[in-house]
């Protein structure tokens, strides 16, 4: 059964500054938090932005924060992900730039239950630079655990990193770098299948009450739809047409039973002979099944009325 959502408030919480760069993570009091960059339309430089709204999107704090060393500075790539803790503070991942190398360095930054900053440390990773942090994570001793894409001074070797720390931020746990191996893999070529080279085809599209139904030349006509495979013991002449169609089998046919998409019957009728004619020129254009009894078997294939 398909439900169909219902918006429960949309807020505008934009403004000048804020880029597309927006995480959310939701709140102990049923409300959420949204860390996005900001950058100052005059300086140009870059910030972090967070967002405290109530369970009915009304804001009720945002501040921005600057990273205060000389030497460092926001990346303008920055995309900060934000987790509330559980002392109802909140933790960020982010990433600084040094400006004098412009290295990469992820980092963590601590904020109280009112957005006011607490503390924050940024990690030269052992053996390469971070780039792109991963929404930290809480862990079971009051730490925080994080991620990271990173990549040598050269950016010629990519690494994984996973930084985890104590509640104060410290990497007295691990800190842990691990390299990607590429591996090819191979494909054996089955020759049971064969693939069949692409042609020219003209998309023919049909008007039924409003409802466009499409079908290609390149589509085989003579389709038995129970196998899929062709159904070589009876053939339809000419597919499409007007609505007349000649039906030929290889053996005598029985009986005929046509059907609409729906799976309406449209058009029964015996036969005892290796050929008959169906008219259904007084129906709606589109595609029908026709199936065909025969002393062969039974087999379905469709007819298109243009």
């Amino acid at each position: 059964m398909r439900q169909q959502a219902t918006s429960l408030f949309c807020a505008n919480t934009s403004s000048a500054g804020v880029t597309p760069y927006m995480t959310v993570d939701c709140t102990a009091d049923g409300g959420y938090i949204i860390a996005t960059r900001y950058v100052d339309s005059i300086t140009g430089d870059y910030f972090i932005l967070l967002l405290k709204l109530d369970q009915n999107g009304n804001v009720q704090w945002s501040n921005i924060y600057s990273a205060n060393n000389i030497s460092t500075a926001f990346s303008k790539s920055l995309a900060p992900k934000v987790k509330q803790t559980s002392d109802h503070g909140y933790v960020v991942s982010s990433y600084l730039m040094e400006v004098a190398t412009s290295i990469y360095y992820p980092n963590l930054i601590l904020f109280d239950s009112t957005g006011n900053f607490v503390s924050a440390k940024y990690y030269t990773l052992t053996s390469s630079i971070g780039f792109w942090g991963s929404k930290p994570r809480l862990t079971s001793d009051g730490g925080y655990i994080a991620a990271f894409n990173a990549a040598d001074s050269a950016f010629s070797t990519a690494f994984g990193h996973v930084v985890k720390t104590d509640a104060a931020l410290a990497t007295g746990c691990f800190e842990t770098a691990f390299s990607l191996n590429r591996q090819g893999i191979s494909f054996a070529v089955d020759s049971g299948f064969t693939t069949t080279a692409i042609v020219n085809e003209t998309i023919h599209e049909l008007g039924n009450t409003g409802i466009s139904l499409n079908y290609s030349d390149n589509c085989d006509i003579n389709v038995g739809l129970n196998e899929y495979l062709p159904a070589d013991h009876v053939s339809i002449s000419s597919n499409p047409s007007g609505g007349t169609f000649l039906i030929t089998g290889k053996e005598n046919i029985a009986s005929i039973h046509v059907y609409n998409l729906t799976g309406q019957e449209v058009l029964s009728c015996a036969v005892d002979d290796i050929q008959a004619t169906i008219d259904l020129s007084g129906r709606s254009k589109g595609i029908y099944l026709v199936r065909i009894a025969s002393s062969a078997g039974s087999f379905t294939v469709k007819v298109i009325i243009e």
